[in-house]
C-alpha cells in the first residue's frame, strides 16, 4: 500500500497525459491527501485503483475501485460542463435538472468513475401546482431515463411561491453518496481552469455544450427572432472561465454582475453559438434557438444587412446603391442607409460619378 501517492511519485506528477492524439486525466493525483485527518491508502489493481478511506461511522476502512485513467473525450467534459452548472458543491454529488437527457448525460458522467446504476440514488421535487400524479411523474422520469424503480427513492413537493414556471414532471435530484467521491468532485472542479488550458477548440465546444445545456438559455424578442443567449452563474470564477472560452470562439459578451448574466447579442454572435451546436444536449433551447434565427434572419435586421453588403462588395469592384439593392433584396431607403453608415466607420468608400448622378461604392 502507498500512503502518499502525490508525493512518492507512484503515480507521476502529471495532472493531464497524452496517449497518441488522446487524452486522459491523472485520476489519483486529484484525490485529496487525507480523509478525516487519515492518509487514503492505494493499491493500484489492472486499469483501477482502489482507494481505502477512514469512515467516521465505522472502526474500518472502506474501498472504493476508480479508473487509474479518466479520458478526456466527449462525454466526460460535456459532463463535467454540466456539472459545473447544475452540480452540488457543498454536499455529496448530486446534478439537479428538469430535463432527462441531461439527467442522462450526469449518469453517463458518474459512470465514468465507475458508479453503477445500483449507486445511483434520485429523487424528484414536484411544485404543488403540477397536475400530475405521482405515478405519472415516476413513470415518466424511468421511462425517458437510464434509471429504474429502485433509484428513485422519493417524490417531494414544493410549495408554490411567485409566479414561478411550473415544471409538470417536477425535477429530478441525482445523486452519488460517496463521502471520498464528493471530496474528488470538489477537487476536480478547482482544476477545471487548468484541464481547459489543454484542450482543443473541439473538446472546449464539448465542455461549453454542457454548461450551455445546465445555465444556458435562448431569449425571444416578440417576433418570435432570437434576440440573445445568456449563460446564469452567482459565480465570478466561473463567469470568467467561459468568457475565456468564448473568446476563443470571437463570441463577444456583455456581463452583468448584478444578475449574474453573460448575454451575447446581435446575428453574428447568435449565429456563432448556432454553429457550435451549443444546445446539443438541451433539445428543447436547441428547437428554440432553431426556430428563433429563422426569424431572425427572415427579419433583415441592420447589422445583418450591414455585413452582407461588406461580403458583397468584397466579390466585387465597384456596386452602385441601386445595384446593391437588388443583389440582396434591400429597399432601396434602407440600403443608402447602412451605406452611409459603414462609410462613416470607414468600412467602405464611396465614388461620387456625378456625370450619371449616382454613388459607387467599393471597399
Amino acid at each position: 500500500m502507498i500512503k502518499d501517492p502525490v508525493e512518492r511519485g507512484y503515480f507521476g506528477d502529471k495532472l493531464m497525459l497524452k496517449k497518441g492524439n488522446q487524452k486522459y486525466l491523472n485520476l489519483p493525483l486529484i484525490f485529496p491527501k487525507l480523509q478525516y485527518n487519515t492518509p487514503l491508502k492505494f493499491i493500484l489493481k489492472n486499469k483501477n485503483v482502489l482507494v481505502f478511506y477512514e469512515y467516521k461511522h465505522s472502526n474500518s476502512l472502506r474501498r472504493l475501485i476508480f479508473p487509474r485513467y479518466i479520458h478526456l473525450n466527449q462525454e466526460f467534459l460535456v459532463g463535467l460542463g454540466i456539472y459545473l452548472a447544475e452540480g452540488s458543491r457543498n454536499r455529496h454529488p448530486k446534478i439537479t435538472n428538469s430535463v432527462p437527457a441531461i439527467i442522462n448525460q450526469g449518469i453517463k458522467f458518474f459512470k465514468l468513475f465507475n458508479f453503477t446504476r445500483k449507486d445511483l440514488r434520485a429523487w424528484i421535487q414536484l411544485h404543488e401546482r403540477s397536475d400530475k400524479s405521482f405515478k405519472e411523474v415516476k413513470t415518466f422520469w424511468i421511462k425517458n431515463t437510464n434509471l429504474n424503480k429502485k433509484n428513485i427513492t422519493n417524490i417531494r413537493t414544493k410549495k408554490a411561491s411567485g409566479y414561478a414556471e411550473v415544471e409538470p414532471y417536477g425535477t429530478l435530484h441525482l445523486e452519488i453518496n460517496y463521502r471520498l467521491f464528493e471530496l474528488l468532485i470538489h477537487n476536480l472542479l478547482k482544476l477545471i481552469p487548468k484541464i481547459i488550458r489543454g484542450l482543443s477548440n473541439e473538446e472546449l465546444v464539448w465542455f461549453l455544450q454542457g454548461t450551455y445545456a445546465g445555465d444556458g438559455s435562448v431569449g425571444l424578442a416578440k417576433s418570435g427572432s432570437v434576440n440573445m443567449i445568456s449563460y446564469t452563474s452567482t459565480r465570478k470564477g466561473e463567469r470568467i472561465l467561459i468568457k475565456n472560452i468564448l473568446s476563443k470562439f470571437d463570441i463577444m459578451i456583455h456581463e452583468n454582475n448584478k444578475s449574474g448574466d453573460l448575454d451575447a447579442c446581435g446575428y453574428y454572435n447568435i449565429k456563432k453559438f448556432y454553429d457550435l451546436n451549443i444546445f446539443n444536449y438541451h433539445p428543447y433551447r436547441n428547437l428554440r434557438l432553431k426556430n428563433g434565427l429563422i426569424k431572425l434572419e427572415d427579419s433583415h435586421i441592420p447589422s445583418f444587412n450591414k455585413n452582407r453588403i461588406i461580403e458583397l462588395l468584397k466579390k466585387r469592384n465597384y456596386l452602385t446603391t441601386n445595384q446593391i439593392a437588388s443583389n440582396l433584396n434591400i429597399k432601396y431607403r434602407n440600403t443608402n442607409k447602412h451605406l452611409n453608415g459603414l462609410k462613416n466607420k470607414n468600412k467602405i468608400n464611396k465614388i461620387d460619378d456625378s456625370s450619371q448622378i449616382r454613388h459607387k461604392w467599393f471597399i
